[in-house]
């Protein structure tokens, strides 16, 4: 599996967070950290910990932050010889903010990102993967419109899987580089804050009619703690989340989900199974802190599915 697009370095604080830190000069919090962070490196760790080979397509600087990144990404068995550095220019990174409440916030800094482009050794790779990921859309703007369509093009044209995620378009070239990517994607996982941003739709059914009509195969819509809502091959409806669990923080469970779904793909499970599958590795990320590597294996996905009433897609 191939995860292509944001890598970052994340600093996360958490606890005492809120608008009152802008009116002290100092503020005690729970936690400070460093971490991997980005929507396709946390869905490398995710994908590599249920057994798959995750190879990062990315860029770092030429900085202190890439030389961490790189030995923490190694470390989680994840291939990075195809991650570009840029030099004389900044590793991404992201401030997360993570309330008491699980509520959370970024700032963060594109960095090299703003000029990532696949070299040819990344599209020559992509021919021989089974699925490539982009994760995300719209965070990169030379990626969005000139390196995502050329690795899905690739993919396409040699069989491979495509899956591609997004964020909230900030740079307001969701019409332009949608209209290029979809036709190239069997699988679109935006977040119903995306989806309904994109298609102006204000019901999950009708957004992934509409992302279909645009060229996308197919549609999951991330509904956060209502579930998802799918529209894969004629299956179409809602599956509700799992919510007996204690929320510490949803930073990267949609990326956790996208890797999990993916997973299920490749292992051929039916679109409700894929579902469940990924609801359940999110529903685990979202009990730790940080955005990834908190999936320990298959197993443990599987165990909290045998601990956890499966849902039922709700028509």
């Amino acid at each position: 599996m191939i995860c292509a697009g944001i890598t970052c370095l994340d600093i996360v604080v958490t606890g005492n967070i809120g608008p009152h830190v802008f009116q002290v000069d100092s503020t005690p919090v729970d936690t400070i950290s460093l971490g991997i962070g980005g929507d396709a490196a946390n869905q490398a760790i995710t994908a590599s910990s249920l057994g798959l080979s995750a190879a990062l397509f990315s860029c770092v600087g030429d900085d202190w932050k890439a030389e961490n990144l790189s030995g923490l990404l190694s470390e989680k068995g994840i291939c990075i010889e195809y991650l570009q550095r840029y030099e004389h220019d900044t590793t991404m990174s992201s401030l997360v903010l993570v309330g008491r409440e699980g509520q959370r916030n970024f700032l963060f800094d594109r960095g090299c990102g703003k000029n990532y482009v696949p070299n040819a050794y990344s599209l020559e790779a992509v021919k021989k993967a089974r699925l490539l990921s982009i994760g995300s859309l719209f965070v990169m703007p030379e990626f969005d419109r000139h390196g995502a369509g050329s690795l899905l093009a690739e993919a396409k044209r040699h069989g491979v899987i495509t899956v591609a995620d997004m964020t909230c378009d900030t740079e307001g070239a969701a019409d332009e580089v949608l209209d290029v990517l979809l036709p190239h994607i069997d699988y679109l996982m935006p977040s119903l804050e995306e989806a309904s941003a994109v298609t102006g739709a204000g019901d999950p059914a009708e957004m992934c009619r509409k992302l279909r009509d645009r060229g996308a195969g197919n549609v999951v819509i991330k509904l956060g703690s209502q579930g998802c809502y799918i529209d894969i091959d004629g299956v179409r409806g809602q599956i509700p989340a799992f919510t007996d669990i204690e929320v510490l923080d949803t930073t990267g469970c949609g990326d956790t989900f996208v890797a999990a779904f993916s997973y299920g793909i490749l292992k051929g499970y039916p679109p409700e199974e894929c579902a469940a599958f990924a609801q359940a590795a999110a529903a685990i990320n979202a009990t730790h802190i940080g955005a990834c590597g908190h999936i320990p294996s298959v197993e443990a996905v599987r165990s909290f599915l045998r601990d956890h009433p499966t849902q039922k897609i709700v028509s």
